[in-house]
This record gives structure tokens, sequence and C-alpha cells, in this order.
């Protein structure tokens, strides 16, 4: 109203990812798809209900929606085989998932579209490796900026050691970018906004 503009940038809240992956679905085709997740309130809430949800905003079928065992991949295959789907949505991650992927892959190859939870994309090497290769060709959103890809600066890296080893990702970045710009903002305020 003023004329001025604010700009904050964030990263999106964690249950778009289900909503983003239904409106891949349909931008790949995908008629059917099964959705199936470790049986985990987190994959529950973060990717399997907001998928079902879009999905049908969107146009794209639910074959049938089930939690996986590892303990038994065969008969959840047979299930999937004889639900049509021509994708699966999988919530889970590629350490306890990965015999359900195996599995998936032996029976359909790359026949099923598979798109899966964003844990799929970190440390590709090893969840090719604890999957047997079995993620290659998997679809994946992330909301994570990918860090090969951004220019590195001695204090960028200065910044990101600060934090250790085991806090280098989780929107550090993202959080430090968002903070920089509220404080310049408040810098250049006159005190006439609360």
């Amino acid at each position: 109203p003023t004329g001025k503009r604010n700009y904050v940038r964030i990263p999106p809240l964690d249950d778009q990812y289900g909503a983003a992956d239904a409106i891949l679905a349909k931008q790949l085709g995908l008629r059917s798809v099964y959705v199936l997740y470790d049986g985990s309130s987190f994959w529950k809430g973060l990717l399997a209900d907001p998928f079902r949800y879009a999905a049908r905003r969107v146009g794209v079928g639910i074959a049938g929606a089930s939690t996986f065992d590892v303990n038994h991949p065969g008969a959840l295959v047979d299930r999937i085989e004889r639900s049509g789907a021509d994708g699966l949505l999988f919530g889970g991650d590629p350490y306890t998932g990965g015999p359900i992927l195996k599995a998936l892959r032996a029976r359909f190859g790359s026949r099923l579209t598979i798109i899966a939870g964003f844990y799929f994309s970190a440390f590709v090497p090893d969840v090719l490796d604890v999957t047997g290769g079995a993620a290659r060709g998997l679809y994946v959103a992330t909301s994570d900026a990918q860090r090969a890809h951004i220019k590195r600066t001695p204090a960028g890296d200065r910044f990101m050691e600060a934090f250790g080893p085991d806090v280098q990702g989780g929107f550090v970045l993202e959080s430090a970018q968002a903070t920089e710009l509220v404080l310049r903002a408040i810098a250049r305020s006159d005190g006439s906004r609360e």
C-alpha cells in the first residue's frame, strides 16, 4: 500500500513436498500412484497425506496406500502390481527402505515411476550404495539449496564451519540470509513500523 517492497526468503513448509510430488506426478503423466510409507507419523504427515490431498486436486488417481515392512517385501510388491499403478510415492529413508526399493526394481525395473522423499537427495553415493543401485532414477523433491552450485567464499566457509559438521545443512544458509534481510530492513527503518 505504501509503495515500499518487502521481501523475506524462507524455506517452504515441510508438507509442501507432498503437494510438489503430486504436481510432478501430473507432469510426468502418471494416471495412478500407489502411496507407500514406513508407517511413521513423520512420513504420513509430511508426504503421504499431503500427496493424496494434492493428487485428488490435480487429477492424479490413488491406486492404493499402505505402510511397508522391510521383512516382507514380496506380498507388498504383489499388492502394488495388482493395483495397476504406474507410479509410486515412497515415504521412508534409503537405509530402512532399501530392501523395499530393491524388491520394486527387481519386479518392475524402470516401468514403475518412483517418487521418493527428500532423504534420497542427500549423500547420493551412500544412497546408491545402501539401496544396491535401486535408488537410481528416482524423482525427489527437495527445498535444500544444492551446495555444489553455490559460489563459495572464505567468509561463507567460516560461517558454516562455526556450526560444526552436524549442522552443515538444515537451512543454515537460508535462515542466515533471511535474518540478514530482516536486520538490514530494521537498520534502514525510520522506526515508524512496529
